[in-house]
């Protein structure tokens, strides 16, 4: 079901400048077909390897890339990733999704975190809107994590999505085991925005 959320105990270390490119690269044919740029930028202080929810993680880049896509006709999406520092072992990381497209109106933007609310990608049509879960499965995932989430957007001149990820860094890379259980943890929680 689009409602579930990744297991609670499904914490494992895992690479994550891999797994943001390989939730990019999934997404970059949709990005050809409407002749977009996907872009990522990494800050160089972000960790090779953290301790989390990497489904989980991985769903929030999902649907906040696949919505950015959707509302975007010319220019680009451009996928942020900083550290935005902490105690060691632990730090925040600072996401962002920034795209080119239509915006959100003011009076829109409180409610576009509630469940079964949607826009369709031109604001008038809504045959074309989505379920309207994917940015509540966003804001619900993201507060499991210990996070928090918001939007910057102007009508007319695209918008940036912005979260920060609470986790651990890990000194060394996971087990081999550990991969495998953090791949089928991602494998099966990665519903996307429709």
């Amino acid at each position: 079901s689009k409602l579930e959320l990744a297991r609670e105990d499904g914490e494992a270390a895992f690479d994550l400048p891999e797994l943001i490119r390989t939730t990019i690269d999934v997404l970059r044919a949709k990005a050809s077909e409407k002749s977009l740029e996907l872009r990522l930028e990494l800050g160089p202080e972000v960790p090779q390897y953290i301790i989390g929810h990497a489904g989980r993680l991985r769903q929030v880049l999902l649907n906040l890339i696949v919505n950015a896509l959707k509302f975007t006709d010319r220019g680009s999406v451009t996928v942020s990733v900083l550290s935005g520092g902490g105690e060691a072992p632990n730090c925040t990381l600072k996401f962002t999704v920034t795209d080119t497209g239509i915006g959100i109106a003011d009076d829109i933007k409180p409610h576009i975190f509630e469940p079964f609310w949607s826009l369709s990608p031109t604001g008038e049509d809504e045959a074309n809107a989505g379920t309207g879960l994917g940015l509540d499965i966003v804001r619900r995932n993201i507060f499991s994590a210990g996070g928090d989430v918001g939007v910057v957007s102007e009508q007319g001149s695209g918008s940036t999505f912005w979260f920060n990820w609470p986790a651990a860094v890990e000194s060394a890379a996971p087990s081999a085991s550990a991969e495998v259980a953090s791949a089928t943890e991602s494998d099966s929680t990665n519903g996307i925005s429709g």
